[in-house]
């Protein structure tokens, strides 16, 4: 498992915090830390912001080994041809912000627009990006097991998944989409590690909105500060414990964030959070950020 940096922070304000944009400066003290402490992947997209384009303008940015970018997500009931001009148009330019040619990987923001009418439009567009070299490898983001069932039963030549898991969040730990695949070959990006950060909280001090977390994140803290770890540390020690993940992609604020995330991953030992301790891993809308 390799650790990756997250970066809608440096272009948007993003998550449950309250956080607002990182600026330039802490940007390219954060990546310069990364490339020095071996990370080798950047995880972005043309819906963060500015976000590639700040990548473009660090040297540290635009030469990392690995860079993901993604396509636009299309709001129509279907996929066209003007669809597909404007995520050609789209990833051409991702290409010119991040200055970079190839990329790692494209992989589509949004798995739902893979199950519109006229997506293999999309699929294929994305495997002629592969085969004229300007990205390694093709995959598509997702929510929900279900998605992933739906989009591999359509197009099985993807070759990346990203998805959302955390201690509060094992949903496709227990329904086995990680091991399955795993077992088709298929390459694993966490997100989602600290649930927008909202890991990281003071359950004391959650919004309103959010306070239907706090019994959980409370009995979260107890064991970690029996076992001596901080949230961070936590959080991580469970991303380590799942061996089917890849990539763990992490989004911070700051350059001792960045520190403390990574001596947390490569410091503290794996501790792995059953399934079964947290009901909310069964209430899907609650844990799906696109609903709070």
């Amino acid at each position: 498992m390799r650790l990756a940096i997250g970066s809608v922070q440096f272009g948007m304000e993003y998550g449950v915090g309250g956080k607002g944009k990182v600026p330039f400066q802490e940007v390219a003290a954060i990546v310069s830390y990364a490339r020095q402490a071996g990370i080798d992947m950047i995880d972005t997209a043309p819906r963060y912001g500015d976000s590639e384009t700040i990548l473009g303008q660090i040297k540290d940015g635009f030469v990392f080994p690995r860079i993901v970018t993604k396509t636009p997500h299309f709001p129509g009931e279907w996929i066209g041809p003007e669809q597909i001009g404007f995520m050609e148009t789209t990833f051409r330019q991702s290409l010119r912000n991040l200055r970079r040619n190839p990329v790692y990987a494209v992989l589509v923001h949004l798995a739902e627009d893979l199950l519109k009418p006229g997506s293999e439009r999309i699929y294929e567009r994305m495997q002629a990006w592969k085969e004229e070299g300007l990205t390694e490898k093709i995959g598509f983001s997702v929510y929900t097991g279900e998605e992933i069932d739906r989009v591999l039963d359509r197009f099985p030549g993807f070759e990346v998944v990203q998805l959302p898991i955390n201690v509060l969040d094992q949903r496709l730990v227990a329904s086995g989409h990680l091991v399955e695949l795993k077992d088709a070959g298929i390459e694993i990006q966490a997100r989602s590690v600290f649930l927008q950060g909202l890991l990281l909280m003071d359950p004391a001090r959650l919004p309103d909105g959010l306070s239907r977390f706090r019994p959980a994140l409370e009995e979260l803290r107890s064991r970690w500060e029996k076992l001596g770890l901080t949230p961070v540390a936590g959080a991580m020690a469970f991303i380590r414990s799942v061996p089917e993940i890849d990539d763990a992609i992490v989004g911070v604020h700051s350059l001792p964030q960045l520190r403390e995330v990574h001596r947390a991953f490569a410091d503290k030992p794996a501790v792995h959070v059953p399934f079964e301790d947290f009901s909310l891993n069964r209430e899907t809308d609650l844990l799906d950020p696109r609903r709070w």
